[in-house]
């Protein structure tokens, strides 16, 4: 559960969570899709799920000068939100390409899901949920193809 904390903390929106006598705010934003971390730990099968379509691109943070100033005494955190989207990009293309060889398997909604990061609209939830679930229905049977 203390985990579960740190990772939900949203940079700019939450409050910095303390666990064992060190700082942390929502992981994400050092590693967002954490592929090259799973396979250098061994894992062979490798299943992304991610939740934008195939040709997006992530854009530069809008709110980096609020960031910078309100996270100030974390330059470490600063740097890593400002540099986000290059790793975001970088990381999408590395899994394009394994996933073009058939290196892993991987999930994404066929296109942009309407809801904000901090949506709260039921309707647009359920939407979003119910384009996951269809989603994974389409890919079920060549899912388990890839894991045996």
């Amino acid at each position: 559960l203390r985990s579960s904390i740190a990772s939900s903390s949203m940079p700019l929106l939450s409050v910095i969570q303390q666990i064992g006598g060190r700082k942390y705010l929502d992981g994400g934003v050092a590693d967002s899709i954490p592929v090259q971390k799973m396979q250098e730990l061994g894992f062979d099968k490798t299943v992304v799920i991610l939740t934008q379509p195939r040709d997006y691109v992530k854009k530069k943070n809008q709110l980096m000068p609020l960031a910078k100033v309100s996270l100030r005494r974390y330059p470490a955190m600063i740097d890593a939100m400002e540099h986000r989207h290059e790793h975001y990009n970088e990381e999408l293309e590395y899994i394009r390409g394994k996933e073009e060889r058939g290196e892993l398997f991987v999930i994404r909604p066929p296109k942009k899901i309407k809801v904000s990061k901090v949506e709260r609209d039921r309707q647009r939830l359920l939407a979003a949920y119910r384009m996951g679930r269809e989603t994974m229905k389409e890919h079920m049977r060549s899912l388990e193809r890839f894991l045996k």
